[in-house]
């Protein structure tokens, strides 16, 4: 059974989506004055696991009820309306049915598949800040232009390694948050995402390895080493 003939999988992608698009108002809106990196995140946030809901995959449902219980818990803390604590009520019923319907008809997803897909999410994330900075009028991303653009098209090209399953680009993306690491160790802010990031590229970079070394043992002929290939070529010569 395909997931999208679920109506239950249909309210929540479509759900999903629009809490995207708010996200992504607010890059466009408030957001460039005091960074956009919150909007970028939560809104490639909600367009991933509208995606992982359209594949089937029960845990984008679940992560999403854990989002709306976290909202609605802040919203009462806070103080806020009655609108701010009613409304993930609401989407926690959607995203609960949706859940549960999945759960008996949707696909399981292995592990290192899930942690490849992680690795990428982040990867596109930081692409998207890179671009959201891009499209500020904030003084200091005119200042660091070169540097934003670099990143970007260097987040980019690791995205695609690991969209496609290579083990150099997960190996590159440990490295790159490694140097973050290295970089921030005497600001305690900012190292911590880095260190959580980093933490997540090394458990990634273990999978991507096991799912290219699966994917090697489907077909024999990847499992050819360097030396192999180029002995052929000199005893053909």
């Amino acid at each position: 059974m395909h997931a999208m003939s679920l109506w239950s999988v249909r309210i929540a992608v479509g759900a999903a989506l629009i809490l995207a698009a708010a996200s992504m108002v607010a890059l466009f809106g408030r957001a460039p004055r005091g960074g956009p990196d919150l909007a970028v995140t939560v809104g490639s946030a909600f367009i991933g696991l509208a995606l992982a809901l359209r594949r089937g995959e029960a845990f984008a449902a679940w992560t999403l009820c854990g989002g709306c219980v976290v909202y609605a818990g802040l919203a009462l803390r806070l103080g806020s309306g009655p609108f701010h604590a009613a409304a993930p009520g609401l989407l926690l019923g959607a995203f609960v049915w949706a859940g549960l319907q999945l759960q008996r008809h949707g696909v399981r997803v292995p592990w290192p598949e899930t942690w490849a897909r992680v690795a990428l999410c982040l990867a596109l994330v930081d692409v998207g800040i890179d671009v959201g900075w891009l499209l500020s009028d904030r003084p200091d991303a005119a200042q660091n232009l070169p540097a934003l653009v670099f990143q970007m098209l260097l987040m980019g090209a690791m995205a695609l390694g690991v969209w496609r399953r290579w083990p150099w680009a997960a190996y590159a993306l440990v490295a790159w948050e490694a140097l973050g690491v290295a970089l921030t160790l005497r600001i305690p802010r900012q190292v911590v995402p880095h260190a959580v990031k980093l933490t997540l590229y090394v458990a990634a970079a273990y999978h991507v390895r096991k799912l290219a070394g699966a994917r090697r043992a489907a077909d024999p002929s990847r499992r050819r080493s360097l030396s192999e290939r180029l002995s052929r070529r000199t005893t053909s010569r």
